[in-house]
């Protein structure tokens, strides 16, 4: 059968379609870079395969079928397949073209397999060997793909390369940026404390000013210079001559390079002047670096520590002033330990011994009544050390009480007058009393603490008495000097003609535990706290006291107090004498030491009362508990005391319930004489505190009124 249009046709499509499917190629792989112009070009030659093979439908010019539907090629048949070879050329050209720019492969391997391809098809064609082209093509394919697998494996060893010389970079890069990171932290570190920040590479780089103190310029009439020359310049500039040598030594290129590398820095003090003119003390830091490239570096920070140099010496100045007191104090006190010791030890010594002469002699009244006198005295004194100690504890910690009573001057100045003359004139002093003063004072009714007055007079008149050998005179006079604030200001004048008071212990005299020559102890004796004690309660009194005196000549007193004014109305009834009278009172005492215990007994039984006596606070509470109620008027508890102590003994008898439990008189009787001693006592339930060595009219009228106070 004749062929058909459509057989026709589809046999133009088949020959059009093949280098369509290669241009396809070629666009996907190629990118130029003139697009529309470039792939026209590109375009050119499909269009004419398509023209060529669709001119079979009218001609006969690309193919043709006859009656056999048989293909017959006409004159330009070629020109599909040459589009195709053109465009597989183009592909393979292209392909092996990247593969050059991508450096995948090199350029003489295409160059040496191209050409020898075109040698073996010239041998075939012009010298008729058959076969060898193919055979070119064979090895040829077999030599590129070796080259292409060599020309790889180069570049992933390449590759390992730059990927290992790219890590050694990041390595360093990182390395860098941690040393800046160190770097910043260190300069921001010093910028918060230093008021100047300079950065100074070691090995003959620039210094940076970091952070500059306008009124102190690191680098003078300078830009750029490296460590060593901006040290010497600033030095020469700011340091003060007599350290000048020592900065340059300690902050030399040597020395900071060696505290760089030992990572130990530099911190160091030197008095540098500043811009105007004032020499203060500077404070320099270096702390060590490295640059980015890891080079030694320093980082140095500079501020002013003048004012606080100044305050640091100021507090080692006070600290050693501090020091020397306390060693001086520590001295004071263990001169007084020993004066003490010495002091209790020999009117001690002297009871003992004297107690011993009365042993051997029970049968000798009157040397027994003698030797008792001399006992009551080395008691008296041993009482008397005893309270002076007391007394300037209660002063240094500011408890003592004063007491606000109306008293008659000329009345207290008499009673004064008659203990110390007849002090002094035992010793075979002179005593000159000179009354006029008194006897003319304009208010002589004045409200004060008449015991506390006692004790700084009496302290005064023993002190000149003490220290005034035979034949002396002490003299006395008193004058009131004028009111003010309803106050009148007495004063009181105490001349001896005594050994004097050195120039040098002078200023010390009101100081506790001193005394002036510790080669007198064996002469005169004291715990050195008389004055101390005078002192304290002037103060308390808000009064004064004055001293004058010259070795050999003597001293002078001078003694100066306000008092409130107050008037004849204001005294206290006169109490007559009498004698307090126990008679028909129940006592119930409870004391452990056994002679203290007899003692109080005989004394109380003496008074006229009834005692049952008991050995500690347990045994009291029993014999209490088991007696009718009422039966005891008065109960007297010592504090230390086995099983059960005064204050629990005074406790448990308030909340005994009985009858007279919550009103009965109860007193204690201690050694301690503190205040807080006395608030224990009382907030037990005691009604009095008494102060042990006992005084027995004091004993008898706190027992008389308490005995008033509950009875009636």
């Amino acid at each position: 059968p004749h062929p058909t249009a459509v057989r026709i046709a589809a046999a133009a499509v088949s020959y059009s379609i093949r280098p369509a499917m290669i241009l396809i190629l070629i666009a996907l792989v190629y990118h130029p870079k003139n697009t529309l112009k470039n792939r026209l070009f590109l375009l050119v030659p499909e269009m004419i395969a398509v023209v060529a093979s669709f001119s079979a439908l009218f001609s006969d010019l690309c193919f043709s079928y006859d009656q056999n539907n048989v293909l017959t090629p006409g004159p330009v048949f070629f020109i599909p397949y040459a589009v195709t070879v053109l465009y597989l050329a183009v592909l393979i050209f292209i392909l092996l073209w990247k593969k050059v720019l991508d450096r995948e492969i090199e350029k003489k391997v295409i160059a040496v397999t191209l050409g020898f391809i075109i040698m073996a098809m010239i041998c075939e064609s012009f010298m008729g060997i058959d076969g060898i082209s193919r055979t070119a093509i064979v090895i040829c394919t077999i030599f590129f793909a070796s080259a292409l697998q060599t020309t790889k494996l180069h570049q992933t060893i390449y590759a390992l390369q730059e990927n290992r010389e790219l890590k050694n970079a990041l390595t360093m890069l990182q390395e860098s940026k941690q040393q800046l990171e160190k770097n910043r932290s260190v300069m921001q570190m010093l910028g918060e404390d230093y008021t100047t920040v300079i950065y100074a590479p070691l090995q003959g780089g620039i210094i940076e000013v970091i952070k500059a103190d306008e009124s102190h310029v690191i680098v003078p009439n300078e830009v750029s210079l490296d460590i060593h020359t901006a040290t010497q310049k600033y030095a020469q500039a700011y340091i003060i001559a007599e350290e000048r040598q020592s900065f340059m030594e300690q902050f030399s290129l040597e020395s900071i390079e060696q505290a760089v590398l030992t990572g130990k820095g530099i911190t160091a003090r030197f008095d540098a002047i500043s811009h105007n003119g004032k020499t203060e003390c500077m404070e320099y830091h270096l702390m060590p670096a490295l640059t980015n490239e890891g080079a030694p570096a320093a980082v140095i920070g500079l501020r002013n520590v003048d004012e606080q140099v100044q305050k640091e010496r100021l507090q080692m100045n006070m600290l050693r002033e501090a020091l020397e007191q306390a060693k001086a104090a520590n001295s004071v006190k263990e001169q007084f330990l020993s004066r003490m010791s010495h002091d209790i030890r020999t009117p001690l010594n002297g009871i003992i011994g004297l107690l011993k002469i009365d042993e051997l002699h029970q049968d000798d009244l009157q040397l027994i009544n003698s030797n008792r006198r001399k006992i009551q005295v080395c008691a008296d004194h041993l009482l008397s050390l005893v309270n002076d100690v007391l007394d300037m504890s209660k002063i240094e910690d500011n408890k003592v009480s004063l007491a606000s009573t109306t008293v008659y001057l000329p009345d207290m100045s008499d009673d004064i007058e008659t203990i110390v003359r007849m002090q002094g004139e035992e010793k075979g002093i002179t005593m000159v009393y000179d009354n006029t003063g008194v006897m003319t004072l304009q208010h002589p009714y004045i409200c004060c603490s008449p015991v506390h007055v006692r004790q700084i007079l009496l302290n005064l008149y023993s002190n000149s008495i003490k220290y005034t050998d035979a034949g002396g005179t002490i003299t006395t006079e008193f004058r009131e000097i004028g009111v003010k604030d309803d106050k009148v200001i007495l004063q009181m004048i105490i001349s001896d003609t005594g050994i004097g008071i050195s120039s040098e212990f002078l200023p010390h005299i009101f100081e506790p535990f001193t005394q002036d020559s510790a080669d007198a102890r064996s002469v005169y004796q004291g715990t050195g706290l008389g004055m101390a004690i005078v002192k304290g309660l002037v103060d308390r009194m808000d009064g004064t006291i004055e001293v004058e005196s010259e070795p050999g000549k003597g001293t002078v007193f001078t003694l100066t107090i306000p008092f409130v004014i107050s008037s004849a109305d204001a005294l206290p009834s006169a109490q007559q004498e009498k004698q307090y009278s126990l008679k028909g009172m129940k006592i119930l005492l409870a004391e452990d030491n056994m002679l203290n215990n007899e003692i109080a007994v005989t004394l109380l039984e003496e008074a006229g009362a009834s005692i049952t006596s008991v050995y500690d606070g347990q045994e009291a509470c029993d014999t209490l508990l088991a007696s009718p109620d009422g039966y005891y008027d008065v109960i007297m508890l010592d504090i230390m005391m086995p099983r059960m102590d005064g204050l629990q003994t005074a406790k448990a008898i308030r909340e005994s319930g009985r009858k007279e439990s919550r009103d009965i008189p109860i007193i204690a009787m201690s050694a301690n004489a503190f205040e807080e001693d006395i608030r224990k006592s009382l907030d037990a339930g005691m009604n009095r505190h008494l102060v042990k060595p006992l005084d027995m009219k004091i004993v008898l009228s706190a027992i008389v009124h308490e005995y008033h106070r509950y009875r009636h």
